[in-house]
C-alpha cells in the first residue's frame, strides 16, 4: 500500500489509542495500538480477546500481542476519528516529501483508496460515516459494489445502514432509499446463510 492509500495511512495518528480488531474465523482482540506494519499487522498493548458474541465477562487478557495483517478482518476506528482529515494529512505529507521546497495542495485520495484497498481497508471506510458523507455518488457506489464481492452479507449490511445514515443532502434522498434497501436485502441475505453454515 503506499502512503497515501488505504488504512495503512489512517494508523500513525492512532498510535496510544484504543483499538478493536475483528479477526477472520471469528472473534476480536481489544488493545492499546503500539506498532503497525503495512500489510495491517497490529502490535497492541493491554490486549483482551474475547470470543464472537461472547459477554465482556468473558474476555481473555493476553497482555501484549501481535496480530499478524492476515488475520484481521476489520480495524474498527475511534468513532471520534476523522478518517478524511487523516487521508488529507498523509496526502500532504507526501506531497511536501516528494517534492522538497514545494507544498502542494492535496485532497483525501478517496479513488485510490477505492482502487487499491482490500477487504479490511474498504470495510473500514464503510465503517466511517464522516467519509461516506464526502464521498460522491459515484464513489459510494464503487464502494459498495467492492464491498459486497469482498465481505460477508452482515458485514455488507452494516456498510450499507452506515451509507443510508451518512447520505444526509435532500438532493441525494434516492441514494439513500437505495442503500437503505441495499442493507434490509443484506440483513436478510444473512439471516437465511446462517442457519445453512449452523448445519454444516
Amino acid at each position: 500500500l503506499r502512503q497515501t492509500s488505504g488504512l495503512a495511512c489512517l494508523l500513525p495518528p492512532l498510535v496510544g489509542q484504543q483499538l478493536r480488531v475483528d479477526l477472520l474465523g471469528g472473534g476480536r482482540v481489544q488493545g492499546r495500538l503500539e506498532e503497525f506494519d503495512s500489510s495491517l499487522g497490529v502490535l497492541l498493548a493491554e490486549a483482551v480477546a474475547q470470543p464472537e458474541d461472547a459477554r465482556p465477562s468473558q474476555a481473555q487478557p493476553l497482555g501484549l500481542v501481535r496480530v499478524r495483517g492476515s488475520r484481521v478482518r476489520l480495524i474498527r476506528l475511534p468513532e471520534s476519528f476523522d478518517t478524511a482529515a487523516a487521508v488529507q494529512q498523509a496526502a500532504e505529507s507526501s506531497a511536501v516529501s516528494g517534492q522538497p521546497g514545494r507544498r502542494r495542495e492535496a485532497k483525501p485520495d478517496i479513488d485510490r483508496l477505492l482502487a487499491e484497498a482490500g477487504a479490511a481497508e474498504l470495510a473500514a471506510a464503510a465503517a466511517d460515516q464522516r467519509l461516506l458523507s464526502r464521498m460522491t455518488f459515484g464513489q459510494r457506489e464503487a464502494l459498495r459494489r467492492k464491498l459486497r464481492s469482498a465481505t460477508d452479507g452482515q458485514h455488507f449490511a452494516e456498510f450499507a445502514a452506515a451509507a443510508a445514515a451518512a447520505v444526509k443532502a435532500d438532493g441525494e434522498r434516492e441514494d439513500k432509499e437505495n442503500f437503505r434497501r441495499e442493507a434490509e436485502t443484506a440483513e436478510h441475505e444473512a439471516d437465511e446463510s446462517g442457519p445453512a453454515q449452523a448445519d454444516r
